[in-house]
């Protein structure tokens, strides 16, 4: 029930943590001015809100997309990350060593003009699409290859990836996403130097969708992740008080059962090193503990006191 519970809570702050950000992206959504691409380019401050915040939706005008480096596809803008990993003792370590966005030039015109969008910092994008991710070992013969200038790159789709001479990495995953070409966009975003561009508290929003398609979706996801993550947390905590309740009169009542179990198996070993701090001149006697395996100790709590008492009656209690 314990395990039940922490999964419940887990799941619960999950989903209100969620349900804020929604809620939060809902309100942008809702405060920030919807204008004409015309007057969202020529006009600007003087029809944006609060700290620039404007919004504009119109048909997609773009002269040259971008190639994604992975797979080749026609875009308006790409993400490119490449992660190395490896293992430092028990840890396991890891390390960005691409770590690219890019855009394409274009506008949104919604018949009354067009405004440029700058998307070069990325943002909040739908669809934005995972395209390529693949990961891909390398040994320590091409490291050292590449440590003299002979090395390969490593091959992702149609990009090469060299890896620096002697490198702590040993693995690379290298993921691409992209937003494809759309034929519409709406933009929320802040208004700048006749652009719409990423805002310096929040991230640009792209969507392929309206805005009271987005702004009822957010809402309605908003408000189904804070009542579903509240009730599982709330549920989640009452298993808990309830799971502490519960086990401990069964911790109590089990508790030469539970210490018999949490002793079998390595009882003889703890009575061998617990006999031999008590004992004075008895260590012949300890060590017989360990090399007899009719001994009781083997299997039982009960053995496991016997064993002491046998070499040292007097003191066996503060093995307890």
């Amino acid at each position: 029930m314990g395990a039940i519970a922490t999964l419940l809570c887990v799941v619960g702050i999950i989903g209100v943590i969620w349900g804020v950000m929604q809620k939060s992206k809902a309100g942008r959504l809702s405060k920030a001015p919807f204008v004409k691409t015309g007057d969202a380019s020529s006009k600007g401050d003087s029809v944006a809100g609060e700290k620039g915040a404007l919004s504009a939706e119109g048909t997609v005008q773009c002269g040259q997309p971008l190639t994604s480096p992975v797979t080749g596809t026609p875009c308006l803008y790409y993400e490119l990350k490449v992660v190395g990993s490896w293992k430092e003792g028990d840890q396991n370590r890891s390390k960005d060593y691409v770590d690219e966005k890019r855009a394409a030039d274009f506008t949104v015109d919604d018949g009354s003009g067009i405004v440029k969008v700058d998307a070069s910092k990325g943002g909040d994008f739908d669809p934005l699409e995972k395209t390529f991710d693949e990961t891909k070992k390398e040994g320590f013969l091409a490291d050292l290859k590449g440590a003299v200038g002979k090395g390969k790159p490593i091959m992702f789709g149609q990009y090469a990836f060299q890896n620096p001479p002697m490198s702590q990495a040993d693995k690379f995953t290298c993921t691409e996403k992209v937003l494809k070409v759309q034929p519409k966009l709406f933009v929320l975003g802040k208004h700048e130097g006749g652009k719409i561009t990423s805002p310096n508290w929040r991230s640009l929003i792209l969507s392929n969708k309206g805005r009271e398609q987005i702004l009822s979706s957010t809402a309605k996801g908003a408000k189904n992740f804070l009542i579903g993550g509240g009730a599982a947390l709330g549920i989640g905590v009452i298993l808990g008080i309830i799971s502490t309740f519960v086990s401990k009169p069964a911790v109590a009542a089990d508790a030469p059962e539970a210490a018999e179990v949490a002793a079998s198996g390595d009882v003889c070993a703890k009575a061998v090193a617990c006999c031999k701090i008590i004992s004075t001149g008895a260590e012949a006697a300890c060590d017989a503990l360990a090399n007899a395996p009719e001994q009781s100790c083997q299997t039982s709590l009960d053995g496991y006191r016997k064993a002491i008492k046998s070499v040292k009656p007097d003191r066996a209690a503060e093995c307890d």
